[in-house]
């Protein structure tokens, strides 16, 4: 058998059947015959001498594979070994050209960027990059983006010379090509902004602030760097503190900033208007302050006169016969239970991410647990720590303060409130806020150097409409291995409700796509599951 194997091996090598050969050789009994040790001295140099074939045709992987076959065999002999340093110096060679036509078309694209295409085509014209095939490729690119960039240019000048400022800004937004920083389209982009701009600031003259906030927004699409439009954002900000501030009778602070923007906007008379009215205002509560009311703002808050029947009528108790009043103040001032939490709140936890304060609704107050007054969001630092107030106003979230409070490591009383924020709570509590999800009104407070009364919360969730639960950065609540959002939305009727791509499923219950949830139930939805505690 062994000799008829032999016989097979030289015949499949006679006729160039290298791998059948290879099989037949490899049982050990064969290679240790003296004829079998010829053949395979035969073979590797056949492997070898392909393998050369293969490298010098340009198939490295063939190759690769002849260079294993002939080590696998024979071991790493002197032909096998300068097989493999050929085979190291294509491959070499070949990622060195491929980081050269990298970088070529590098050049060119920067080039192309910066609308110098004079250059870029004569460096691709050049041979950057390479092969005759990507050569023209690269020189076709540049055409096509010159022409994109004149015929964009071209589009937006029609639509200037038009007052079609509108037209102008979705001809820039639906532009997707590279030159967008060419000098004739950064000029364009700056003459439509100034178009913006004066559409901008006669509707904030003329008090129609919502329009104004409208146009600005569509003018998001010309992207950053823009001085005059954002000039005019931050205008429409500060006028957003003011309301806010006139929203919750801080009529003073409403009217220092009205007053600021009067610098800004000097065509706007609206805005005297509402300086003279908010001085009124002012005028009027501190007269109220300065009057008969105010005398209890000092000393004793218990009123010091005898108690009659009438007396202890209107606090709500019926004279007793036989008992004569007394001037107890327990009885003249009975105790008042402190306001109740004007924000719902819930404890939400989720497995494998941990445990959120969820709070629902417009305004919310974060403050020492230690005030009188509680708030919302208790936090365990210093009394002495000032009441913030978190209020949402559409998709924007303000805050205000009565005291200065360091936002970003600056004293203010009042902020527009954007992602990444920190805000300065006591001498060691922080909060951070975030908007993970640009459509969804729902915020995120990450708390750190200060404990909440709930243990293992962290973060909390200032909830609008829904609660994303995913794996990507905007969600909400962070979950791995979830390759679908899962949404958790509030009701009408002030229940929630959970709504997943997967199939809901409610302390075991199958619901669909759709489930009511209930506190304490169990909600699995695919790879994410969680429990609902009310306070």
């Amino acid at each position: 058998m062994l000799i008829l194997r032999l016989k097979r091996c030289e015949r499949a090598l006679a006729g160039g059947r290298l791998e059948e050969a290879m099989q037949l050789l490899l049982p050990a009994d064969a290679r240790a015959h003296r004829q079998g040790q010829a053949l395979l001295d035969r073979l590797v140099g056949a492997l070898v001498e392909r393998g050369r074939g293969h490298l010098a045709d340009g198939r490295l992987g063939p190759a690769e594979a002849d260079w294993h076959a002939g080590a696998s065999l024979a071991g790493n002999t002197p032909v096998v070994a300068q097989l493999r340093a050929s085979i190291d110096q294509v491959a070499a060679d070949r990622q060195r050209a491929a980081d050269e036509r990298r970088r070529a078309k590098g050049a060119v694209e920067a080039f192309v960027r910066q609308g110098q295409f004079t250059l870029a085509h004569d460096m691709a014209a050049a041979g950057a990059g390479g092969a005759a095939a990507g050569v023209g490729a690269l020189v076709a690119d540049v055409a096509v983006n010159r022409a994109a960039s004149a015929r964009l240019a071209d589009d937006v000048a029609t639509a200037l010379a038009q007052n079609d400022w509108e037209t102008a800004v979705d001809r820039i937004a639906a532009t997707r090509s590279p030159s967008g920083d060419e000098p004739r389209v950064r000029q364009l982009k700056r003459e439509v902004a100034g178009r913006v701009a004066d559409e901008a600031g006669r509707l904030i003259d003329a008090g129609r602030l919502d329009e104004a906030a409208s146009v600005l927004r569509r003018a998001a699409a010309l992207g950053p760097g823009l001085a005059e439009i954002d000039s005019l954002r931050r205008g429409l900000d500060q006028c957003r503190i003011a309301w806010q501030s006139v929203r919750a009778a801080q009529f003073a602070h409403a009217r220092e900033v009205l007053a600021r923007l009067a610098v800004l906007f000097p065509g706007a008379r609206w805005i005297g208007t509402a300086c003279a009215e908010l001085g009124r205002a002012c005028e009027a509560i501190q007269a109220v302050r300065g009057g008969t009311l105010g005398m209890l703002d000092a000393g004793d808050a218990t009123i010091a006169f005898p108690a009659t029947a009438a007396a202890l009528a209107q606090v709500g108790g019926a004279p007793i016969g036989g008992i004569r009043p007394v001037t107890s103040p327990a009885i003249l001032a009975p105790p008042q239970a402190p306001p109740r939490s004007s924000a719902r709140r819930f404890l939400l936890h989720v497995d494998g991410a941990g445990s959120y304060l969820v709070l629902q609704g417009s305004r919310f107050e974060v403050g020492p647990v230690s005030a009188s007054r509680p708030a919302d969001l208790p936090l365990v630092v210093a009394a002495g720590s000032p009441t913030l107030t978190f209020s949402r106003c559409d998709d924007d979230y303000f805050l205000s303060s009565v005291a200065p409070v360091p936002v970003n490591d600056r004293a203010a009383t009042g902020k527009l409130l954007a992602t990444g924020d920190r805000i300065a709570v006591g001498p060691r509590g922080r909060i951070e806020f975030r908007r993970p999800n640009a459509a969804s009104g729902t915020a995120v407070l990450r708390i750190s150097g200060a404990r909440l009364p709930w243990g293992g919360v962290r973060e909390v969730l200032l909830m609008d409409r829904e609660i994303v639960l995913g794996a990507s950065a905007a969600a909400h609540v962070r979950v791995g291995e979830c390759p679908a959002p899962v949404i958790l939305q509030a009701a009408a009727d002030g229940g929630l409700v959970c709504r997943g791509e997967e199939t809901v499923v409610i302390d075991g219950r199958a619901c669909g796509r759709c489930g009511v949830v209930g506190e304490g139930a169990r909600v699995a939805v695919g790879a994410v599951s969680f429990v609902i505690r009310r306070e």
